[in-house]
């Protein structure tokens, strides 16, 4: 409405009012001149009716996240930020690729010039989300991953049975993919981790980005249970910790550790180590007072984390030093899995090293 009457008041004081004005001065200084009236009449009304066909923009609609509509506009979006381009509108034509591709074309509209989903109905979700881990992986986009677990996750939650069993074996067909992209450990509160056995995507990276991503996935197998225990204060007290200040965390179990790791690449992994160690125990501390199912059910949940990373997390010292930080303070029958075996004396001293770190 607002457009309408901004057009309508221009074309009026364009065409009517300066339009009249001149063509009178011309007049009294040239007498042959001929009139312009009609001329002016005419674009007045032309624009008039320019004006009144204008469509309202539609207004945006908030859809929560805790919804998965609102899961997934938070993904579209982030993806759409990340899509290369901007002139020309190339950024609209990479991301209309990726709705046709994906089979969601038909529900996404725009609004204030960003891409927006209004209702998850209709969806045929699970062939969906296969296309979209297909086009994240050909298209160099894994990092987007975090985002879309929050939707994988509420998937599960609108599913029946049949189709819950469908979502698994397409999560087990995308495990490799998934657990390089860390996400694997939080699908469905980590259900599908007994259903694998080593996870090696984690052998080439730098020593801190390896530690830190480890953390990641014992946060993402044990986010039920944590949130379920402690509720937001999980989020206050990770964030606490100057080191970990860089980690996105959110309560839909939306973790990203993409910014962390990049501000602190030249960083020694030992000072995430300790930190997190520090962190998990203030947690369960807490939890095996309130609840010790739930801690139980979480140093289970660590354990099959470790299990599946063994061959860093032994060579870092994440499973020697957790165990011994946690010693203090937790029943002894909820005890860290030992570190591997053919730990070398070199690995042994990283371990009392980091130890030695905890402790001052």
């Amino acid at each position: 409405m607002k457009r309408k009457i901004y057009y309508l008041a221009a074309a009026y004081m364009v065409f009517q009012f300066l339009g009249f004005s001149l063509t009178n001065l011309l007049l009294v200084l040239n007498q042959n001149i001929p009139s312009f009236g009609g001329l002016l009449h005419l674009a007045t009304y032309l624009a008039m009716a320019f004006a009144l066909s204008i469509e309202p923009k539609p207004a945006l609609t908030y859809t929560p996240e805790a919804t998965l509509a609102g899961r997934y506009n938070r993904f579209l979006n982030k993806l759409f930020d990340a899509l290369p381009g901007g002139a020309f509108g190339e950024k609209y034509i990479k991301f209309s690729e990726f709705t046709e591709q994906t089979g969601l074309k038909e529900y996404i509209s725009y609004v204030e010039a960003r891409p927006f989903l209004q209702s998850d109905r209709g969806l045929d979700l699970i062939p969906i989300i296969d296309r979209t881990i297909t086009y994240l992986r050909e298209n160099n986009l894994l990092s987007l991953l975090d985002a879309y677990l929050p939707v994988i996750n509420s998937t599960y939650s609108t599913l029946p049975l049949s189709e819950a069993q469908r979502l698994d074996a397409l999560m087990l067909e995308h495990s490799e993919i998934l657990m390089e992209a860390d996400i694997f450990y939080g699908i469905d509160g980590g259900r599908l981790l007994q259903k694998v056995e080593i996870d090696k995507s984690l052998n080439n990276l730098p020593d801190t980005a390896a530690a830190i991503k480890i953390y990641k996935r014992i946060l993402l197998a044990a986010f039920p249970e944590l949130k379920s225990s402690i509720g937001s204060e999980l989020i206050i007290r990770l964030l606490l910790y100057e080191t970990l200040k860089d980690i996105e965390i959110t309560p839909d179990g939306y973790i990203s550790v993409n910014t962390c790791i990049e501000k602190n690449k030249h960083a020694q992994a030992n000072k995430f180590i300790v930190v997190f160690n520090n962190f998990l125990l203030s947690i369960l501390s807490t939890i095996v007072d309130t609840s010790p199912r739930t801690a139980n059910l979480i140093i289970g949940k660590i354990n099959r984390v470790l299990e599946l990373n063994r061959h860093r997390a032994s060579r870092l010292g994440v499973i020697s030093t957790l165990r011994a930080t946690l010693a203090s303070s937790i029943p002894t029958h909820l005890t860290i899995l030992p570190a591997s075996k053919d730990l070398t004396e070199e690995d042994l001293k990283v371990s009392k090293k980091i130890i030695g770190e905890n402790k001052q």
